[in-house]
């Protein structure tokens, strides 16, 4: 599991501090004036453009899509799909908690929040391949100021190897599920995000071995000297 905590300034900079799997420290970075930056386990700065490139490469959250998922989400919602709990108390506050079970119309903003499985065939997943099982979003809301408190949002997807080259005979069906669960908090506050002092322009130490690879990816950056 992943876990970032995320300082945002609209309308492009956001400082996030992730908490990931396969690391013991915590990993910063910053985005900011069209740059992305990374820092490493050593404590020096990198530099990459802000890039499709750079976001895929680096696997990088899409923490400003996080920010307001439900401006996305909530056109391609039927009443019917809506289930009002009512009032419940969460973290000592009183809040309004709803329920949108989401169709297959809503598979592009799932991808689109790196929810939907299917990475593996580059670029954005491929709906022919990859069918949306099951999408539930949960949110608590201050009714008082309309501000969304806590949020989750669960997928089930199905991803069919059989049409890929070099699948195996067995086992084409490939079922995942994901989760996302995002706390919202400091509401109007005001914050500034310092650009990195002496970021250095990252430069891949080889070229990918095949066209259209990653020249670099994040366990190579934040391990770099």
């Amino acid at each position: 599991m992943t876990h970032a905590d995320v300082d945002e300034v609209l309308p492009d900079q956001t400082q996030t501090s992730l908490d990931l799997p396969s690391e013991t420290a915590k990993v910063p970075e910053v985005v900011k004036g069209g740059q992305v930056y990374i820092q490493t386990l050593k404590g020096k700065w990198y530099q990459f453009s802000n890039s499709e490139e750079t976001t895929n490469c680096l696997s990088l959250l899409p923490v400003t899509k996080y920010t307001d998922p439900l401006a996305t989400l909530l056109p391609l919602v039927q009443d019917t799909n809506f289930t009002d709990h009512g009032t419940e108390k969460l973290d000592g506050q009183n809040l309004r908690h709803i329920t949108v079970t989401l169709g297959s119309n809503a598979f592009d903003a799932l991808a689109d929040l790196d929810l939907v499985y299917g990475r593996i065939l580059g670029g954005s997943p491929r709906q022919e391949l990859v069918k949306l099982d099951n999408a539930v979003l949960n949110v608590w809301i201050d009714e008082a100021t309309s501000y969304i408190h806590h949020l989750t949002l669960k997928s089930d997807t199905s991803f069919d190897r059989s049409n890929l080259p070099r699948s195996s005979t067995s086992s084409t069906i490939v079922k995942v599920e994901k989760d996302l669960t995002v706390d919202y908090s400091q509401f109007n506050h005001v914050t500034s995000i310092p650009t990195p002092a002496n970021a250095t322009p990252y430069v891949a130490s080889a070229s990918p071995a095949l066209p259209g690879l990653c020249p670099f990816q994040l366990t190579s950056v934040i391990n770099a000297a």
